[in-house]
């Protein structure tokens, strides 16, 4: 799951006065601002292509942008480049790259990056299988408000994994997840 982008206020502005649709003007001053090292500007437009939003959608195009966000401090950005990783959507797939967005996104506070860190963490992909690691990463994630991180903790309690087992705590953590919308 990808999250959104901060939006920048000229984009903001742009989409008001273009009545809320998105078009080539907006793209092109969008493209000038992150060519002029607005990182925002780069996330959003990454976020555009990414989705097809007024554009087709163009992975490898959204992938080079969100790097570019990312290596500017966006962690959104940096996460939605580490799911394109995971997932090989317009880069090759590599869960030890995905792993370092991650952790670039999770250490900025995008909670929804520790939860897929922590995904990576208790399958083994990219780093090594660590359930202890994975359950704080999930715990973080819950913490923070991310249903799909109480989901995840939930089942490594069940399953005892990482923790000791309780099948008790789990299903309260299931049920927190719902509350969640998950």
């Amino acid at each position: 799951m990808r999250v959104p982008m901060i939006v920048p206020v000229v984009t903001m502005i742009a989409a008001v006065t273009n009545g809320g649709c998105f078009n080539e003007h907006l793209a092109a001053r969008l493209r000038n601002d992150c060519e002029d090292g607005d990182a925002p500007a780069c996330a959003y437009l990454g976020r555009i292509y990414d989705n097809g939003e007024g554009v087709p959608v163009d992975d490898s195009l959204a992938a080079s942008l969100y790097e570019r966000a990312c290596d500017g401090g966006i962690n959104e950005a940096c996460h939605n480049l580490g799911v394109m990783y995971g997932t090989g959507e317009g880069v090759p797939v590599d869960h030890a790259v995905a792993a370092s967005l991650y952790t670039r996104a999770c250490d900025g506070g995008l909670a929804m990056a520790c939860n897929n860190l922590g995904n990576l963490y208790h399958e083994g992909n990219g780093v090594p299988l660590e359930y202890a690691r994975a359950v704080m990463l999930h715990r973080m994630a819950c913490d923070s408000g991310v249903a799909l991180g109480c989901s995840n903790l939930a089942s490594m309690y069940i399953a005892g994994e990482g923790v000791l087992q309780d099948r008790a705590r789990g299903a309260s953590l299931y049920e927190e997840a719902c509350d969640g919308g998950e």
